[in-house]
């Protein structure tokens, strides 16, 4: 009988613990602080009308979901120095846990652009409870 009510006291802790850990499925998404976009590393390029390469999330605390990046292209092949270059802002949704490293990949607009500057303007993502061991 004993061995039956702490089985059961066990599955109802395991239940509550469970219950606990997803009871908040949408966390509140904020704009990282400089000092959170600081431990971003970002390690990327163009080529074959894709921007892509790796991002590491050095954030013990926030979990990546979306970046913003201003791509000003070099110069686009058949137009003059004299023709103004224009920068977009793309949204890259992408899900980098704490401490993590992922793929990070774009297909861009193929007008004949071979080469961009590249720009991080934003990072946006949510606060990720620290495990403690």
């Amino acid at each position: 009988m004993k061995k039956s009510i702490l089985l059961i006291g066990l599955l109802i802790l395991g239940v509550i613990e469970c219950a606990q850990i997803s009871a908040n499925p949408n966390p509140k998404h904020e704009i990282f602080s400089a000092i959170a976009v600081e431990k971003i590393t970002i390690d990327a390029g163009f080529g074959w009308g894709i921007f892509g390469g790796s991002i590491y999330n050095g954030n013990p605390d926030y979990t990546i979901t979306q970046i913003t990046v201003k791509l000003t292209p070099s110069q686009i092949i058949g137009t003059s120095s004299a023709s103004p270059l224009v920068a977009e802002h793309y949204h890259i949704d992408i899900t980098v846990p704490p401490l993590t490293k992922a793929a990070l990949s774009m297909p861009l607009n193929a007008d004949g652009t071979l080469e961009f500057l590249w720009e991080l303007v934003q990072v946006q993502g949510y606060r990720t409870p620290v495990k403690s061991n």
